[in-house]
């Protein structure tokens, strides 16, 4: 519930940099875990998926600040 309130009172751009945090804890956390799978010999194929996607995810939150960036800047310039 709090979470969702919070949620409204982000901006479009902050709303981004948490997604982007987000997939960037997840990427972080599926590589750790197939490091340890690894270790100990186990199958991590599912979660080597599941990176991969992260990853993918991650990318594209990467590209979409990217451009709220750029558009701000160019904002910042027409002035």
């Amino acid at each position: 519930m709090i979470e969702a309130i919070e949620e409204e009172r982000l901006t479009p751009a902050q709303r981004l940099h948490r997604r982007f945090n987000e997939m960037s804890a997840r990427v972080r956390g599926l590589r750790n875990l197939i490091a340890i799978r690894q270790a100990s010999g186990e199958d991590f194929n599912a979660l080597w998926r599941l990176l991969e996607d992260a990853e993918a995810e991650k990318k594209l939150a990467h590209e979409e600040l990217a451009k709220v960036g750029r558009e701000r800047i160019l904002s910042r310039i027409s002035k």
